[in-house]
């Protein structure tokens, strides 16, 4: 690391050190999460999702109603996201009720299943080609994309009485717990996959983001999706204020040092300014940082050109309504094609 990295990351982590002491006092507002009857519920015991911005389940029982899952507002809109705390065997009748009830169009894994000798997450999906009920609820896993270092899975929700639903899964298990990749043109592209398929989708619902306890790599995602959506407005990035809104929303979002610090480096290489080439800090300074967009922006996520047989565009209506009548397969390898593109193109 260079001396000016090194100042830029040694002020970031006085900043982060900043955030956590503003932000701590609103850790005790989860009691309901707390209480004994939904401990079997939590993976961590201090991870517990906020009363005020906790994700209620459709019960008759009250007891019924929990679930590790915190609404998060977005740039455009609120509750733009559902941050929630991997699955539990004993919780994934709860998780896909929950991405039905809430009519969630995508879900982002930053986790693997297995850690080293750690179970993170249980498979909460049926195997490739293979159909399982979740209670009234039946998801077929239609088919499995590798799209290195991504894989993605497309599945189909059904409900008696109800529409059937299409629903992505994108995951990505090489991010680290309690760190960060070693580069961000992974991160880039994962935010340019996020938008693509939340603006193909029919189902208007938040995006599920979960890790492992949906605090730590899923609020440094949710903060990256914000700021990048501000850039490309064209409007000011302020990191503190955007982790500081996180965490008020669902404890702990962003919870090392090094991951507040990729939320800036990522902000500086999407859209770096002439006059201020780096979004990271400041070895001087340790007041919030910002940032203005420019007019003349190098990062902005553009779609390269796919061969005619798979392209879709967002004016292609047949193509579009075949997406969404559930002809996934034409669409995913047009996504392929273009993310292929994009990483040979894209640096760190």
């Amino acid at each position: 690391m260079s001396g000016t990295k090194k100042a830029d990351y040694s002020a970031a982590c006085r900043e982060f050190e900043e955030v956590q002491a503003t932000t701590c006092a609103s850790y005790g507002q989860c009691s309901i999460g707390s209480e004994t009857r939904h401990a079997h519920k939590n993976r961590y015991w201090d991870i517990i999702p906020r009363n005020d911005t906790r994700v209620l389940l459709e019960a008759d029982d009250e007891d019924e109603d929990y679930i590790n899952a915190s609404y998060i507002d977005g740039e455009e809109k609120k509750r733009e996201y559902i941050a929630c705390q991997a699955p539990l065997d004993s919780t994934i009748y709860d998780f896909w009720s929950m991405v039905w009830q809430q009519m969630c169009p995508l879900i982002v894994m930053l986790t693997a299943l297995k850690e080293g000798k750690t179970i993170k997450c249980t498979q909460y999906w049926p195997d490739d080609g293979t159909c399982a009920a979740y209670g009234p609820i039946k998801v077929h896993h239609r088919k499995t994309f590798n799209l290195n270092p991504f894989t993605l899975r497309t599945f189909t929700l059904q409900k008696y009485g109800e529409e059937d639903r299409e629903l992505v899964q994108i995951q990505m298990d090489t991010w680290p717990d309690h760190g960060v990749p070693t580069c961000t043109k992974v991160i880039r592209e994962l935010l340019w996959l996020m938008q693509r398929i939340r603006q193909r989708s029919q189902l208007p619902g938040p995006a599920l983001i979960h890790c492992s306890a949906g605090v730590g790599r899923t609020g440094s995602l949710i903060a990256c999706d914000i700021i990048s959506q501000r850039l490309r407005q064209r409007k000011s990035v302020d990191v503190k204020r955007t982790v500081e809104g996180l965490r008020k929303q669902r404890p702990k979002m962003v919870m090392t040092a090094d991951q507040y610090y990729l939320i800036h480096r990522l902000a500086s290489e999407l859209f770096p300014s002439p006059s201020q080439p780096s979004a990271s800090c400041s070895s001087e300074s340790t007041t919030p940082m910002t940032m203005e967009a420019q007019t003349s922006h190098t990062g902005e996520l553009r779609e390269p050109r796919a061969p005619s047989e798979v392209t879709v565009r967002p004016t292609d209506t047949r193509k579009t309504t075949q997406y969404l009548n559930g002809r996934f397969e034409e669409y995913a390898t047009g996504v392929l094609y273009m993310h292929t593109k994009r990483m040979a193109k894209s640096s760190c």
